[in-house]
């Protein structure tokens, strides 16, 4: 697209890329974070600039709009609407990026769980756990269960299945792996 001589330069309709960096940032940190708490840690230390760049980018929105320029409006709301978004409906959007994290590090370190596993006797009924996280109290561990004796009913349990139902809530997770959540 060429514009004509009369059209100057800050005139042409152009995307705004740092509010557009910023919601990617604001998204991938909260992502991250169900990989780790240090992460969440981040997202707080940018809550602050966060909320200023926000506020600094709804008026941009606004006369974007006006002006019936709509990329740069596209641009400059995409920050505030992600914000909003996740202050409106955290649960929602929070779990299921924090469940989008949680897949990326599984998928991510898949390759050395299956190692440790691999040394174990390979007799059908291979067992391992995985420390995954820990804040105030509670505690995640990823668990490996080849026999899938989790899921059996509590009286059919071998007596380490019974421990373990005893001690966290098990949540099936995929194939036999296990959330194991601490109380």
């Amino acid at each position: 697209m060429t514009a004509s001589p009369s059209v100057k330069m800050h005139e042409i309709d152009k995307f705004v890329l740092w509010p557009v960096f910023a919601a990617a940032l604001t998204t991938a940190t909260v992502v991250a974070s169900g990989a780790s708490f240090f992460m969440l840690a981040l997202l707080a230390v940018f809550a602050i600039p966060l909320f200023f760049a926000t506020v600094f980018s709804l008026p941009f929105f606004i006369v974007h709009v006006l002006k019936r320029q709509w990329r740069r409006a596209i641009s400059f709301g995409l920050l505030p609407a992600s914000v909003a978004a996740t202050i409106v409906v955290p649960q929602t959007l929070g779990s299921s990026l924090l469940h989008l994290g949680q897949w990326a590090r599984f998928q991510a370190n898949l390759p050395s769980y299956e190692l440790e596993i691999a040394k174990l006797p390979n007799n059908g009924k291979r067992f391992a756990t995985f420390a995954w996280d820990g804040f105030a109290g509670s505690t995640t561990l990823l668990i490996y269960d080849e026999s899938d004796e989790l899921l059996k009913p509590f009286y059919e349990m071998n007596e380490a299945g019974r421990d373990i139902i005893r001690e966290c809530t098990i949540t099936p997770y995929r194939d036999h792996y296990y959330w194991c959540n601490i109380k």
